[in-house]
C-alpha cells in the first residue's frame, strides 16, 4: 500500500512510482473530481440516511429553542443528566436536567417530550461543562409499550451511542478556539495579494485562565486566558495547477485574552519569540512548565501540523478551481 508524500515531493514521488503513461492522470487529480465528489455524496446520504434512525439528523439551535425551550439555561451546578429511554426499537428520546433532579429517574415520572440524540447533542454546545460532568441514564417511560431491559450492557450501549455520533466540545472550547483561529488568520493574511494561499494551523500546548483586574472606572471583572501554541504557518503557491511549498515556519506563540460577561473574546497581548540566539531562552522565560519543552520540540507536532495544512490548502485550491 504506497501513498506520495505531502508537499515538495507529491509529484516526484508520484512519476517515481507510476508508469509514465499515468503520470498525467494521477497529476491531474481535477479531471476526476466531480464525479469521486458525486459518488463521495451519494455515499455519505446512505450513511446519514441509516445513522438518523438512531441519533435523528441535522439540527438547528433556533428552532430547538423554539421547539425545546425547558432543555435550554438549565442550572449546571452539580451537574447535567440526560435521561434516555426508546419508544420503539432504535428510537431513542432524551430529557435534559440538572442532576439533583432526581425524581424523574423514577420508573414512574412520564416524559412527554423528548429530543433525538442529534438534538440533545446540538442543545448541549450551549452550555458550559465538562464531558464528565453530563450523566447519561437510561429509563424506561411509561408512555411507551416498547419492553428492554436495563442492565449495564444496556447502559453501555446507550453512553457509546449518545457519545461517539459527534465529537463533544463545551460552549467555551469552541469560542477559544474560534477567538484563536481569527487572530492567527488575522497575523498570518497577506497584507495584499500575492498570488500565494496563505494558511496557518496550530497545537494548543497549555492553557491557563485567571480573574482579571478591572481597569480604572470599570466595576466588570474580566476574566483572562492565556494559551501557549505551536503555529504552524506556510504559503503555497500554485504552479501548473498543483500546490508547492513557498514558505512558512514553526512558531511557538502565547495570545493572551480577556473574555467578558457574555464570553466576547478581545485580544490583549499577541506573543512570538526573537529569531537567533535568544529563540529557546524567550520560549523558557514566556511559556509555563514542560509547555516550553513541547514548543520546542516540533518534531512531535509537525507531520501531523503539516499534513492538515495540506488538506486545508488543496480544500482552497479545489475552491479556485471549481
Amino acid at each position: 500500500y504506497w501513498t506520495p508524500g505531502d508537499g515538495s515531493d507529491y509529484a516526484k514521488d508520484i512519476k517515481a512510482k507510476f508508469p509514465w503513461y499515468l503520470h498525467s492522470k494521477a497529476l491531474d487529480s481535477q479531471r476526476y473530481v466531480d464525479e469521486q465528489i458525486a459518488f463521495c455524496e451519494n455515499a455519505a446520504k446512505e450513511y446519514f440516511k441509516d445513522a438518523d434512525e438512531y441519533v435523528g439528523g441535522p439540527t438547528n439551535i433556533g428552532k430547538l429553542k423554539e421547539k425545546y425551550p425547558q432543555f435550554f439555561n438549565v442550572s449546571t451546578d452539580g451537574g447535567l443528566t440526560i435521561y434516555i429511554w426508546q419508544m420503539s426499537e432504535n428510537n431513542y428520546s432524551c430529557y435534559l436536567a440538572n442532576t439533583s433532579i432526581e425524581a424523574i429517574s423514577d420508573i414512574s415520572f412520564a416524559y412527554n417530550v423528548g429530543t433525538t440524540i442529534a438534538e440533545m447533542r446540538a442543545i448541549l454546545t450551549t452550555y458550559d461543562i465538562d464531558q464528565k460532568d453530563i450523566n447519561i441514564h437510561p429509563v424506561r417511560n411509561p408512555l411507551s409499550s416498547y419492553y428492554y431491559e436495563i442492565n449495564d450492557a444496556y447502559r453501555s450501549k446507550v453512553q457509546e451511542l449518545f457519545w461517539t455520533s459527534i465529537p463533544y466540545a463545551p460552549k467555551t472550547a469552541s469560542n477559544l478556539n474560534n477567538a484563536i483561529a481569527k487572530v492567527l488568520n488575522e497575523k498570518y493574511q497577506a497584507k495584499k495579494p500575492d498570488g500565494l494561499i496563505h494558511i496557518e494551523n496550530y497545537y494548543l500546548l497549555a492553557s491557563e485562565t485567571a480573574s482579571g483586574t478591572p481597569l480604572n472606572g470599570d466595576f466588570e471583572h474580566l476574566e483572562i486566558v492565556n494559551v501557549y501554541l505551536l503555529v504552524y504557518h506556510m504559503k503555497y503557491s500554485i504552479n501548473g495547477g498543483h500546490l508547492e511549498e513557498h514558505e512558512g515556519d514553526f512558531v511557538p506563540t502565547a495570545i493572551t485574552f480577556a473574555i467578558d460577561e457574555n464570553g466576547q473574546y478581545t485580544l490583549k497581548d499577541y506573543w512570538t519569540p526573537q529569531t537567533g540566539a535568544n529563540y529557546e531562552k524567550d520560549v523558557r522565560s514566556k511559556f509555563s512548565g514542560s509547555s516550553a519543552d513541547e514548543a520546542l520540540n516540533t518534531e512531535k507536532y509537525s507531520a501531523d501540523l503539516i499534513k492538515e495544512n495540506w488538506r486545508m490548502a488543496n480544500n482552497v485550491l479545489s475552491r479556485i478551481h471549481s
